[in-house]
């Protein structure tokens, strides 16, 4: 529920006083917010989200209200509840004692009074207009202030007591019911607002059939807005004195020709003693009617008979309020039922709940007065004063129309006494009190009891009667031929336009069928904006720091171009945005709302015309400019979707059933005519949602601008000049580079005159690297550089393309004394002229020029294809390894079965979004990885056949961003959170162990995804020592890696390569041709024997010896990836890419690398078990520690336990080792605990886990900054792969402990078997060694984490291209020059695994 109260409707938008904006979370003052132009004046507004915290908005009016501001002491205490609740009691005790002490106060009523005073302070600033008190008033107090007031109202006696003043009164609340109706049509109090004035007119209904506990009822239920409210009270209260002043005059006192049946009785004769104690004679003011009277001698109200009263009152309210919800569509007040409870509870116990009466009509009393005081604060005087004649006419002729209807039809056909008719017009506007009053000021005496009793019948009666009229005064224009739009949830009455001549007006008949089956279905309140103002609790304001997802659907790529209609729907509590069909996905009505609002976002992209006027015609052309601007979507840069298309947005605010069918119960256009109707809560909530910049826009740069402001270098003052006598030629012929003689490209350095070519591009292109190897060469001492033919002048400022290559500058800078640097170098500025391309001159021709698809495929025209199977994916910005990547693993059965969609299939259901809530699928990676496979392998997003060829990017509604993917699976990783490019080897490594770790949390008994791609090898070993032989099983790995031997490789001539390497080729001038290998060559190479250095032999009491090694396949996998490894670490430590053609064909055979296993004859190292060698007791074996060697460690100062801890790790006897292992170990926490008896300290060179310890003790000395046990657990993770472990170490540091914790607690350590290495938890597969190749990735660029990647994938027989969005037939494969090979085993083809 909303913490702002009901009057945050379009009646409050429209009058709540402007604010200032001030710094705090919640509103503080008020004031007038002026612009500068005089007839559009902007007010701003502050309201209270769910959390507490405050967001503005701008309303336009025609007309400024100037409002006073107090001190500062008021305004900051707005935010403190305890404060403004203090002020709203102190206020309605205010306007009792007003009533009851003073003149003015008794004229105007108790909550005239206190609405008055109310709006006074709040208006000058002592009060908020709106606070969470008001909410909590109307939320709470209200509903508890009826039953309180209805204690007394027992229907028997009204009927046994009352005689024929019952039917007068009965008469009378008909009277009032036909003066709305005449009175609406004539005053429909449009002032108040489109859809305000009927709801004021139902309140003032029941005002004038029961009494002010029926106005507030009805007002609350009606969500009426506070200025409404007060002006409604003060307009009335002033017709109501003069109303009474009326019946008092007309009246004739005395009590001869009395005619009514009234049953005079001792009972009646003792109560009408009573009143007579209890009421004045003048009592005639609204407060009195609720029966409190301060001077009674005796008094019912104790401590118990409060208690009580309070909590039959709140378990009426409770009834009430779940009785509503099961049987009442949702957002239909609770008033009524609670009204009808209360009265039924009060028929049947009567003696009860009258000993409780007086106690709850004096708790009532308080309750109201609260909200009378809350409706006073939430108001603009200034709108009261617009808004009371209006009320003070249609309350007028209300009246009026119920006066002349009573007479007519109680005096003229039931004969009723004019007595009688007067007082129930008295009970009627007035109520019990009033009535009973006049009784007793006219000396009726019989008839006071009776007076008193109808009018606590029409507390019981009113607010159902004056609902009942909501749907007649909805219908009334269309009933009078006027346009009036009607629209009521699940309740529709058909609205007619006026009618043509031709054409028969409705009847009456079907008016009243129209009516009856509104009231049938219960729905007679229920319009659009009660339904939606019942759930703006629900919605919250959006602020920088949460994750909103307007722009695609959580569960699928559909987005809001994808359905003219539907677009996406936003939830407003959670920011998440999903079709509707997925809205309550996950969720189960029992366990999750009813019904829910969302903002509906729909967008159409309509392309942009330019029209080109001529002297005879108009023509439509379009108009393409090259860029000469290093920039996107600004002047002279990059054009951009903005620059061809415009996006046409339409929101709205629609509220679903949790059904089934998602059924939508009302949606409301979001414009600025209904932004004033709606409730501020759920305006707030859309626009802090549609202006969010979004969860897109958080993870991808979509507009970036290179130089915007290039800085002033800090070096120019203080540039050291060597004064080498260097002098420029002024002849351009004469410049080049003083390293490699280029003659392009040149940087002049302003400190020693030395010319060197300019920076390589990134494609390997661009200069020769000289003035910045000169830069390093000189001890970084000289930074400055000036590009030379880029000099030139403008006036007395020099122009020119200035670098620096100071570390903390690294970038274009300007130099304002370069004018006076060059001369020193001989270069005259004025007159030079510009002959040279600046730096982002360059940078803007090579982004314009290069085309991603000419690695493979130079100068073809390729077929684009589209379809299931055929769908591209957006680049985020170097994502390109990633789609390459999800491409292949999605065109293999397994993966596609398990996270795919059948070929036009329905990618909103998956087997995978079981149970996850919207809330949960951003952040659920088998969701995610189901969302993505599912838009590849279903074509649900394929571009159609006749878009093909359009030239420019694809409309959004075919395009597939795997952004949410990318970020989900990436978050935790030191790289691939990044936005920067990456090893695709190694995100496809690490994407499995996500997808296996992601998968054994949903389900243990799931096959890993990885298994299909697992394979084992085998290790041979011969000990150089003794010729036995061990046999080791490696760790299970998903990726066969293959090192290029270049020593093998035959310079051939290359037929075909790609553009960027052919313009490299012509620059260098001699290298235009590369070597080739085979991949027998490679295979060869990794299957031939190589020499162990340095390995300890445990059957050898862990000597050291070398060793033979040669590895074979110990399993064939089902698919087998293979990398080839085309990259090395050159001299200065960085990636350098081997130029190689590998010629390898699309078949291959590896039968001939199976794995033997040991050979008859063969004499094998001796099998140990976990923990070492098996001593002669089973133990394990422990090299003999030497004493001097101990000594001299402990007198160094180490401990014995640490002493021996490092003897027993090299060898026992060896000091120097045991130094360097003390000083890397000596921060251990075991390093000087006990040492176990049998055990050996240092750990196992191979344990029953499948961890080499060598290995882990090996990356411990290389990583320097993790512990043995943190790395053990690293090996153990990534199945012994050292690179990996490293890999996941770094991408866990900052929780590492954390993560290992994990690791721990979902998966425990495996005994081994009793070989050195276990086998896998899950038997891999095996098969024949025949592969086919079905994939394959390739690469441009200097090394792995640059350039660009590109999947082929082989369909039906045919080589597909996917470069990101472009998807084509491939008419040349680059196979010989690809980085990684995907390949399926012969035997396999057909028959997936059918555990996926």
């Amino acid at each position: 529920m909303p913490l702002t109260v009901r009057s945050s409707r379009k009646s409050m938008l429209r009058t709540s006083p402007p604010t200032t904006t001030t710094t705090s979370s919640m509103r503080l003052t008020r004031r007038s917010y002026n612009t500068n132009s005089p007839t559009n004046k902007s007010h701003r507004y502050w309201d209270y989200s769910k959390e507490g915290c405050s967001t503005a908005t701008t309303i336009t009016s025609t007309t400024t209200t100037t409002m006073l501001s107090l001190s500062p002491v008021f305004t900051s205490l707005h935010t403190n509840p305890s404060y403004v609740l203090t002020a709203i009691l102190w206020l309605s005790s205010f306007g009792t004692s007003l009533e009851r002490r003073t003149v003015i106060g008794k004229a105007l009523s108790a909550p005239l009074a206190t609405m008055a005073l109310a709006l006074i302070v709040a208006n000058v600033g002592i009060i908020p207009f709106q606070s969470p008190i008001n909410g909590m008033v109307n939320r709470f107090l209200v509903p508890l202030a009826v039953p309180l007031l209805l204690f007394d109202s027992d229907l028997n006696r009204v009927v046994r007591d009352t005689g024929t003043l019952l039917a007068a009164f009965g008469v009378g609340a008909i009277a009032t019911m036909v003066g709305t109706i005449v009175a609406f049509p004539f005053i429909p109090l449009t002032s108040l607002g489109p859809d305000v004035g009927w709801r004021v007119a139902c309140a003032l209904a029941a005002r004038h059939i029961g009494g002010a506990i029926n106005f507030v009822a009805v007002a609350e239920t009606l969500h009426i807005s506070g200025n409404a409210v007060a002006a409604a009270i003060a307009a009335d209260n002033i017709v109501v004195a003069l109303y009474f002043a009326f019946l008092f005059s007309i009246a004739k006192p005395g009590e001869d020709n009395i005619i009514s049946d009234t049953k005079t009785t001792t009972t009646t004769t003792t109560t009408t003693t009573t009143l007579e104690d209890e009421l004045s004679p003048t009592t005639t003011g609204t407060i009195a009617e609720l029966k409190v009277e301060q001077n009674k001698a005796t008094s019912s109200i104790t401590l118990s008979t409060l208690a009580i009263s309070l909590s039959i009152a709140s378990s009426l309210v409770t009834a009430g309020s779940l009785l509503t919800k099961s049987i009442l569509p949702s957002g239909t007040s609770s008033l009524p039922l609670i009204s009808t409870l209360t009265v039924l509870a009060a028929t049947a116990f009567p003696k009860f709940f009258n000993s409780l009466s007086e106690t709850g009509t004096a708790l009532g009393v308080i309750l109201v007065q609260l909200f009378f005081a809350c409706s006073g604060a939430a108001g603009s005087i200034r709108m009261v004063f617009e808004q009371a004649p209006a009320l003070f006419a249609f309350s007028a002729l209300q009246i009026g129309v119920h006066f002349g209807t009573l007479l007519t039809i109680g005096r003229g056909i039931f004969r009723l006494p004019h007595r009688e008719l007067y007082l129930a017009s008295n009970a009627n506007v007035g109520g019990p009190t009033t009535a009973a009053a006049m009784a007793q000021a006219k000396e009726w005496k019989r008839l006071v009891l009776p007076a008193l009793l109808i009018g606590i019948l029409g507390y019981a009666t009113a607010t159902p009667l004056a609902l009942s009229l909501g749907p007649l005064l909805l219908r009334l224009p269309a009933l009078l031929n006027t346009n009036y739009q009607l629209t009521v949830i699940d309740c529709e009455i058909p609205v007619r336009r006026r009618p043509s001549p031709s054409l028969e007006r409705p009847s009456v008949v079907t008016f009243v069928n129209d009516i009856a089956h509104c009231c049938a279905t219960h729905h007679l309140d229920v319009c659009i904006m009660d339904i939606i103002e019942s759930l703006s609790g629900r919605c919250r304001v959006a602020t920088p720091s949460n994750t909103v997802l307007h722009s695609e659907c959580a569960y699928t790529f559909y987005n809001p171009f994808s359905n003219e209609h539907d677009g996406i729907l936003v939830n407003m509590n959670t920011f998440i945005g999903t079709v509707p069909e997925l809205a309550f996905h996950g969720s189960s009505s029992s366990s999750s709302m009813e019904n829910d609002i969302f903002l509906r976002v729909v967008k159409t992209r309509v392309e942009r015309q330019q029209l080109n006027e001529s002297d005879n015609a108009t023509t439509t052309t379009t108009t393409t400019q090259l860029p000469t601007k290093l920039a996107i979507g600004v002047e002279g840069g990059f054009s951009t979707e903005d620059d061809k298309y415009q996006v046409i947005t339409k929101h709205s605010i629609v509220v679903l059933k949790n059904d089934s069918k998602q059924t939508i119960l009302a949606e409301v256009p979001l414009d600025d005519d209904t932004k004033s109707q709606l409730p501020q809560a759920v305006v707030k909530s859309a626009e802090s949602i549609i202006h969010h910049v979004g969860l897109a826009v958080q993870q991808d740069l979509t507009a970036w601008q290179d130089d915007e402001e290039i800085p002033v270098s800090k070096y120019y003052q203080n540039l050291p000049f060597i004064d080498n006598g260097v002098q420029i030629s002024p002849d351009p012929k004469s410049w080049k580079c003083e390293k490699s003689g280029a003659t392009e490209n040149l940087w002049l350095n302003l400190s020693d005159g030395f010319i060197g070519g300019g920076r390589k591009n990134w494609d390997g292109s661009g200069g020769s690297n000289g003035a910045l190897d000169h830069f390093v060469e000189t001890g970084e001492k000289y930074p400055l550089v000036v590009k030379l033919g880029t000099i030139t002048t403008e006036g007395s400022t020099v122009h020119a393309d200035c670098y620096s290559y100071a570390k903390d500058e690294d970038g274009p800078v300007k130099i304002p004394n370069l004018a006076e640097l060059l001369a020193k170098r001989g270069i005259q500025v004025t007159g030079l002229q510009k002959t040279e391309k600046s730096t982002a001159e360059l940078e803007v021709e090579l982004n314009a020029t290069y085309a991603f698809d000419a690695i493979t495929e130079s100068g073809s025209k390729l077929v684009s294809v589209t379809g299931p199977g055929l769908q591209g994916l957006v680049n985020l910005g170097n994502s390109c390894y990633c789609n390459s990547v999800v491409q292949v693993l999605s065109a293999v059965p397994e993966i596609a079965n398990r996270y795919g969609s059948p070929p036009n299939g329905n990618v909103k259901q998956h087997k995978l979004f079981h149970d996850i809530t919207p809330s949960a699928a951003p952040n659920d990676l088998l969701v995610q990885t189901s969302k993505l496979v599912s838009a590849l392998t279903s074509g649900a997003y394929a571009i159609p056949h006749e878009e093909l060829e359009k030239e420019g990017t694809a409309d959004p509604k075919y395009r597939v961003a795997p952004r949410m993917f990318k970020h989900l699976i990436g978050k935790d990783h030191v790289d691939f959170r990044t936005g920067q490019q990456q090893d695709a080897e190694q995100f496809l490594q690490y994407m499995l162990e996500q997808l296996d770790r992601a998968e054994a949390k949903y389900d243990r008994n799931m096959l890993p995804s990885s298994h299909v791609f697992s394979f084992q090898t085998e290790a041979r070993m011969l000990c150089t020592a003794d010729q036995k032989i061990k046999y080791k099983d490696n760790a299970p790995e998903v990726i066969w890696s293959l090192a290029l031997p270049m020593e093998k490789a035959v310079v051939t001539p290359v037929l075909e390569e790609p553009e960027q390497k052919k313009q490299k080729q012509e620059e260098d001038g001699d290298e235009n041709q590369v070597p080739t290998l085979t991949f027998q060559q490679c295979v060869d190479s990794w299957a031939e024997e190589t020499l162990l250095d340095d390995y300890r032999w445990p059957h050898l009491n862990d000597s050291v010896h070398p060793g033979m090694t040669k590895t074979r396949f110990k399993s064939f996998p089902r698919y087998l990836w293979l990398q080839v490894r085309r990259y090395k670490i050159g001299p200065d430590w960085q990636p350098v890419k081997i130029e190689v053609n590998l010629d390898i064909p699309e078949s291959i055979d590896l039968s001939d690398y199976k794995a033997t296993g040991p050979q008859q004859g063969e004499d094998l190292v001796p099998d140990e078990p976990q923990g070492g060698v098996a001593g002669p007791s089973g133990s394990t074996a422990q090299p003999e520690i030497s004493e001097m060697a101990l000594c001299q460690l402990m007198d160094m100062g180490f401990g014995m336990n640490g002493c021996k801890r490092a003897l027993l790790a090299v060898g026992g006897s060896d000091t120097e080792a045991a130094m360097n292992w003390i000083f890397e170990h000596n921060m251990d926490p075991d390093f000087d605990d006990p040492l176990p008896e049998s055990g050996a300290a240092a750990p196992a060179p191979a344990s029953g886990d499948g961890v080499d310890d060598a290995v882990a003790s090996s990356l411990v000395e290389s990583l320097g900054c993790f512990t043995f046990d943190q790395v053990r657990a690293a090996l153990k993770e990534t199945n012994g792969a050292a690179d990996r472990a490293a890999d996941w170490l770094f991408s866990h540091m900052d929780d590492l402990d954390g993560a290992i914790a994990n690791l721990q607690a979902t998966s425990g350590d495996e005994a081994g078997s009793g070989t050195s290495s276990p086998g896998p938890k899950i038997p891999l597969e095996d098969g024949d060694g025949k592969y086919t190749m079905i994939g394959m990735i390739s690469h441009i660029g200097r090394n792995t984490g640059s350039g660009h990647y590109v999947a082929h994938i082989k369909k039906d027989g045919k080589w597909v291209i996917f470069n990101d969005e472009k998807v084509a037939l491939s008419e040349h494969p680059p196979i010989q020059h690809a980085y990684l090979y995907c390949f399926q085993r012969t035997d396999t083809i057909g028959s997936p695994n059918p555990n996926y």
